[in-house]
């Protein structure tokens, strides 16, 4: 059941998150036309107070549970199902629309994590800020394995977003300081709005709230970002999902070699998902052109975020680590 719970709040892909529910019952020798089963279902949909799924999510899920039941021959004959369906009902339809100010949460709950830690997303916003991404997964997994890498460092991440990756730099890595950057204002406002939720599991991995840092900074300051604090102090930058557009690779490539011609013990983490393998050659052409050498991880991530998004874009994702030459 945990496991369900944890697809659920993480608003994992609908079809294999009920299948999780389905197994578990079927363990118990459950059918889903059970009252026993949709009342069961039903206290584990509505309760995520919390940190809320989105409604329409949980909608869609409920009904995917009834049509389920449906195609078996049932009927949904708990109350309690009806109740919270009635509600989700409701809550979506408050919900509708492309509100671009419309939020919800996505929590993630793992031992290798050491609690729940939690993102507010705004799904529907153009910011892309706003929202989880693929590769961070990977560069939190990543984080998770090899803690020395961290453990005792000060951390930049470029382009933090909603701060997850950062947040587990200084939980599970045991980084002595951590930098979340990004450059909007509703980005920035959001990272610190993470970053209080989660003062609770950064309270239960032993993390100083102050380890966070929520910083601005633009990356086509160049001059000025070579004695920004978040460059100079830092031992180790990272970044995910940020190779994707070719317009700001001149400057993101800056700020990388800056940061590395600091010194030949420096090294920077990026996490890639290969959309367009043309766009990250030309960032890896640049980097070389800047003095930076690169050496590809071989690393396919540990199943902490295992089905929260599809198999294959986790295939797509690649590691690699930066130096100085």
């Amino acid at each position: 059941m945990e496991t369900f719970k944890k697809h659920f709040t993480a608003m994992a892909p609908l079809a294999p998150t009920l299948q999780l529910f389905l197994d578990h019952q079927a363990t118990l020798s459950r059918c889903p036309s059970s009252v026993e089963a949709q009342d069961e279902f039903a206290e584990c949909v509505s309760s995520d107070a919390a940190f809320p799924v989105g409604a329409g999510y949980k909608l869609k899920l409920l009904n995917l549970y009834a049509s389920k039941v449906e195609r078996l021959g049932g009927f949904i004959e708990s109350d309690n199902f009806s109740e919270v369906m009635v509600a989700a009902m409701s809550n979506a339809k408050l919900d509708d629309g492309m509100d671009p100010e419309y939020t919800c949460c996505q929590s993630f709950a793992d031992a290798r994590l050491g609690g729940v830690v939690a993102s507010r997303i705004y799904p529907r916003h153009n910011d892309v800020g706003l929202r989880l991404w693929e590769a961070g997964y990977i560069l939190a997994e990543f984080i998770c394995d090899n803690p020395s890498l961290f453990a005792g460092k000060t951390v930049t991440e470029l382009g933090a977003g909603c701060g997850l990756t950062g947040m587990i730099a200084g939980s599970v890595g045991r980084a002595k300081r951590v930098f979340v950057t990004d450059y909007t204002v509703e980005t920035l406002d959001n990272m610190r709005h993470n970053v209080e939720i989660n003062e609770a599991y950064l309270a239960v991995t032993e993390t100083p709230l102050d380890v966070m840092t929520v910083h601005h900074l633009d990356w086509s300051q160049t001059a000025k970002n070579s004695t920004d604090v978040c460059v100079t102090d830092a031992d180790v930058m990272m970044a995910a999902d940020c190779v994707y557009d070719v317009c700001v690779i001149p400057c993101l490539v800056e700020t990388v070699s800056t940061f590395l011609s600091q010194s030949r013990e420096k090294v920077c983490f990026i996490a890639t998902t290969f959309r367009n393998e043309k766009t990250f050659a030309l960032f890896i052409s640049e980097l070389e052109k800047a003095g930076v050498q690169y050496d590809s991880l071989v690393y396919e991530g540990n199943g902490t975020f295992e089905g929260v998004w599809n198999v294959c874009e986790r295939e797509r994702v690649k590691m690699h680590m930066f130096r100085n030459k």
